[in-house]
């Protein structure tokens, strides 16, 4: 040990005589713009070297990549859904350049057997768009000196879909058989349900959670199972299994039932595929790194994960219409097949920005779980990058300022949260576009539009009158105004949370519930309260959100299932989602329309049908959007577009956000989003009647896209293999009646 130390102090000594001579240089950090020398620094000993560390005050420092010890390559998620970004980030940061390269895992053309090169850059960073040809990809980082990392391996989550069905069985009373279900797609769940004889139910068997069931079969009755397969990109649910007991006649043998699928059974996920809630939220703690080389190649193929703490959404209520799905036809169109349908009309669907359009709104769409976004509060350092970057530009006080006799359910901490739900409101922009100045932009819009919705609209009012008279409307920035001085009405927006003279106690208003007469009573089944009365579904919160059939649009884009909201409306008042259906409309696509931001953030970009239809950029655009058939195309400015106009002016002016002299702000003389437009998107799907000769039924198994609004949205993923699944195999069946038949 002596001897060791020894030889470290007289190294140490050496290096500084030579650093002294100017004969050798400090390590210098890559990114600097001037050479500067690293501050020298005292290493922590390590645990198997703390007795015999040398007494040595300073210590050369070394620059990462060149000695010391091998960079280390970290994949915080072991899994990432098909469409996100995953980061691959090295640890420390050498000094100069990085070559990255993968190796791919896959058959055929997607398969390499030797490393190759994506690109070489400056930082210690690559973000990848997952995709499936990149599952089980390997990836590794080399520094300018020729120091390999670690490799790691890239999983891309994709919808489940069973390869294998749990097969049916006749078994003899008593005994016990087991069902099984193989499914691929990543991180994996199971829930078992059965069904017993003579029912229409489905119920969950508590604790089978694994991808085998032992069951046991019943003296008199048959029984039948089925299992829902999910993960954070979709659901799945198998065949029902029928368990049928046969009286003994002393074979001990176990005979199969043959493999044949139970009849049809209702399915509470009426689509086959929706994500989870929250299905973008990160992995809580992150997941280690992925050993690479050394890894079972088919562990993730079929794997039990429930560290997932997300609720599965329980089937419809009872009194709501149930979907039953029957077997698919010879000439049913294969997952393949429907891919291919779908990837075609997201290509035909064209491109804004250099970038797909479907694309760009399947990404406007993402949201974080409501686990993350309960944790928002102001002025928290881990508060979402979107939610920070408002917070600088509306501080509380400024909110309050601007609001100041809001009902008090629209709270600060409430906006927060709303936006934190939503990523791509107030996202930063990467291309060299402002991310600030298009999320100032954004604000004022979406104020405006918040004051012709919910403003009081009373020109006498006055903090006086509002602390006296208006308790839900009494902030205590109210105190701090002139008591008698009438408050401007753009600064009465948000007055109301709910639509004039309503209540939650007002049942049976704003609603097509009927299943017969509408395919929203299908897809947005109204609730019920516990006396069987149907709920209302008048305005709320900020955008005044009305229609069961946008309540549940809205419910489905947060929570995968529409009957989250459609059971408890309320909250769309009493909670952060009041804020929250605002900021949703602004980034939704309605098509044909675009989504707002696209006229704000500049993806539209006007064409020759845009400028011939006296469309271009600016408020006048948002107003089509929000209102267009009501308010725009008048030969006049309407009044509700004046009011928007002089309150979009007024946020303007309060939060520096500059209006040019040549923004079009009215919208009396334009014709919208017309068909040929750069933004018109048609993405809603229907029915395609055409015939196919090709098919022995001559039925098309597909969908199309249409302009009017219906359940199903290409910008939504799984929609479109929902769509073809409702329109050519679905039954719907309410209150013991088959009232659609799709088959």
């Amino acid at each position: 040990m002596a001897r060791t130390r020894q030889l470290r102090l007289i190294a140490v000594t050496i290096t500084g005589i030579l650093l002294t001579a100017g004969l050798i240089s400090p390590a210098t950090h890559a990114d600097d713009t001037a050479s500067s020398v690293a501050p020298s620094v005292t290493p922590a000993p390590t645990k198997a070297r703390a007795e015999t560390a040398a007494p040595v005050a300073t210590a050369i420092p070394q620059s990462p990549g060149t000695r010391g010890d091998k960079p280390r390559l970290i994949l915080k998620k072991k899994w990432v859904p098909a469409g996100r970004n995953a980061t691959l980030r090295l640890t420390p940061e050498p000094a100069g350049t990085v070559t990255w390269q993968v190796k791919r895992h896959g058959a055929g053309s997607s398969h390499t057997k030797k490393w190759q090169t994506i690109k070489t850059t400056r930082t210690a960073r690559l973000t990848i768009k997952a995709k499936k040809s990149l599952h089980k990809a390997r990836y590794r980082a080399i520094s300018s000196t020729g120091i390999k990392s670690n490799t790691v391996r890239l999983r891309v989550m994709t919808k489940p879909k069973i390869s294998k069905q749990p097969t049916s069985q006749l078994l003899r009373p008593g005994m016990s058989a087991n069902l099984q279900v193989k499914a691929t797609g990543g991180k994996l769940r199971y829930q078992w349900q059965t069904e017993a004889a003579n029912s229409t139910t489905w119920t969950k068997i508590a604790g089978s959670d694994a991808k085998r069931l032992t069951v046991t079969a019943s003296a008199n009755n048959s029984a039948q199972y089925r299992v829902v397969v999910r993960n954070k990109k979709g659901r799945v649910t198998s065949e029902a299994a029928i368990i049928v007991p046969t009286p003994s006649n002393g074979n001990d043998d176990e005979h199969p039932y043959g493999g044949t699928p139970g009849p049809s059974t209702s399915n509470p996920d009426p689509g086959g595929s929706t994500p989870d809630p929250g299905s973008n939220d990160p992995d809580p703690g992150g997941n280690s790194p992925d050993p690479g080389d050394g890894a079972n190649p088919d562990d993730d193929e079929d794997e039990d994960d429930n560290g997932d703490d997300l609720p599965d959404p329980p089937p419809p209520a009872p009194y709501k219409p149930q979907i039953v799905y029957v077997p698919k036809q010879p000439d049913f169109p294969s997952d393949a097949q429907l891919d291919a349908d779908e990837t075609a009309l997201v290509q035909a669907a064209g491109t804004a920005g250099g970038t797909n359009k479907v694309d760009l709104m399947r990404s406007a769409l993402r949201v974080r779980s409501d686990a993350t976004v309960n944790q928002v509060v102001p002025g928290r350092a881990e508060n979402p990058a979107n939610v920070r970057r408002v917070e600088q530009i509306l501080p509380e006080a400024k909110f309050d300022e601007l609001f100041p006799v809001r009902n008090t359910a629209y709270s600060y901490v409430n906006l927060l949260r709303a936006i934190a739900k939503f990523p791509a409101y107030c996202d930063a922009y990467t291309d060299g576009r402002d991310s600030e100045a298009i999320c100032r932009k954004l604000l004022v819009t979406s104020f405006a539009h918040m004051v012709q919705e919910t403003g009081a609209n009373y020109p006498a009012l006055t903090p006086a009158v509002a602390l006296a008279q208006y308790p839900d409307n009494a902030n205590p920035v109210l105190h701090t105004m002139p008591a008698n001085t009438p408050i401007a009405t753009y600064r009465q927006a948000l007055w109301y949370l709910r639509e004039i003279s309503y209540t939650e106690q007002s049942r049976g208003f704003y609603t097509e519930c009927y299943p017969g007469s509408t395919v929203w009573g299908v897809f947005a089944p109204c609730g019920q309260d516990e006396q069987g009365q149907t709920f209302s579904y008048f305005g709320r919160g900020a955008k005044q959100l009305s229609y069961n059939y946008n309540y549940g649009q809205f419910s489905t884009s947060l929570y995968g299932d529409a009957n989250v909201l459609l059971d408890d409306p309320a909250s769309v008042a009493d909670t952060w989602l009041n804020f929250a259906s605002a900021i949703w409309f602004t980034v939704y696509p309605q098509s044909p329309k675009p989504p707002m931001t696209w006229v704000i953030d500049g993806t539209w970009q006007p064409n020759s049908v845009d400028l011939a239809n006296n469309m271009t950029p600016g408020f006048g655009a948002t107003v089509q959007i929000i209102n267009g058939g009501l308010e725009c195309d008048k030969g006049t400015e309407q009044p509700q577009v004046v009011n928007r106009i002089a309150a979009y002016r007024e946020f303007a002016h309060a939060l520096g956000v500059p209006i040019p002299a040549d923004e079009m702000l009215g919208c009396a003389t334009s014709k919208g989003f017309m068909a040929g437009s750069a933004a018109a998107t048609d993405t809603y799907l229907d029915q395609d009647w055409s015939w196919n000769s090709s098919n022995p039924s001559g039925k098309s198994y597909k969908c199309k896209p249409v302009t009017y609004q219906t359940p199903f949205n290409l910008a939504a993923s799984g929609d479109y293999e929902a769509c073809v699944d409702y329109f050519f195999r679905g039954q719907v069946w309410y209150q013991g009646e088959l009232k659609i038949d799709n088959t």
